[in-house]
């Protein structure tokens, strides 16, 4: 309640505009240029969020094509990032916060106007986190363009300074896996501050509940404006199946399982 009466007043802060280039690309957004505070609002730049968008363009190659959806998107500075990416069909950004979703409209219109978004679809939708019903589903995706909506749609979820508490692990995973294609998609999550033993556990305890597997790709938190940067894929899309085929006067088919997952 009260995070939420500190959104109210941090709508009406005045704003900078700023660029941001990674590589090849550029995008330029709104914020509130200062400190958040203890206050968990999405009008600021939290330190995650750049380093979430340089590793989306340095990985470009390897990231998987498809929808995008960024949880927590705050100003939205990693998923319009993302929407210039080539293979990247639609960018869907979620917020619980009004005054945000109204932010982020604006940074979207922007995106547009200057004409490079890569992307076709570009919304903004209101989403909480924690179990989501099929209306809920239906919502998001048909804000992606999908006419048919399913679970599982979105090859790309992304996540950038959204835990704050041990509190949200659980339903930010929730959400997460609700709308993470499988068994190929990737939840990328980054973190500009260390989580405590009991976060810890329970982020292990949430990708096990969900069959995930976690991988730290990236990990500063001990410098100076460090941060962290970790994979969440589905724990299936881990093991391969090889199939060869031998012909000795008829044909046989032998099927070895290789598992590389390591739990």
């Amino acid at each position: 309640m009260y995070a939420e009466l500190g959104f109210m007043f941090d709508t009406g802060l005045p704003r900078t505009q700023r660029t941001f280039t990674f590589g090849p690309i550029s995008t330029t957004l709104q914020f509130v240029d200062d400190e958040p505070g203890a206050v968990q609002s999405g009008h600021y730049l939290w330190p995650a969020s750049p380093c979430l968008a340089s590793y989306l363009v340095e990985q470009r190659e390897s990231i998987p094509a498809g929808s995008v959806l960024e949880l927590g998107a705050g100003c939205g500075l990693a998923g319009l990032t993302a929407a210039q990416l080539t293979g990247v069909s639609a960018v869907v950004f979620t917020d619980h916060d009004f005054g945000v979703i109204e932010l982020l409209q604006e940074n979207i219109e922007h995106l547009r106007q200057a004409g490079s978004a890569k992307a076709g679809v570009l919304a903004a939708q209101s989403l909480s986190w924690g179990e989501v019903d099929q209306k809920t589903v239906a919502a998001v995706h048909a804000a992606a363009g999908l006419q048919q909506p399913q679970a599982g749609a979105f090859s790309l979820v992304l996540g950038s300074d959204v835990i704050y508490a041990k509190s949200v692990v659980r339903p930010l995973f929730a959400t997460a896996c609700a709308f993470l294609a499988q068994p190929h998609g990737q939840f990328i999550m980054s973190q500009s501050f260390a989580y405590d033993a009991e976060t810890e556990a329970e982020m292990d305890a949430a990708c096990a509940a969900h069959k995930l597997r976690r991988r730290v790709v990236h990990d500063a938190l001990g410098t100076e404006g460090g941060t962290k940067l970790q994979i969440f894929t589905w724990a299936s899309s881990c093991c391969r199946v090889c199939v060869c085929v031998c012909v000795v006067v008829s044909v046989c088919v032998i099927v070895r399982t290789c598992c590389t997952c390591h739990h």
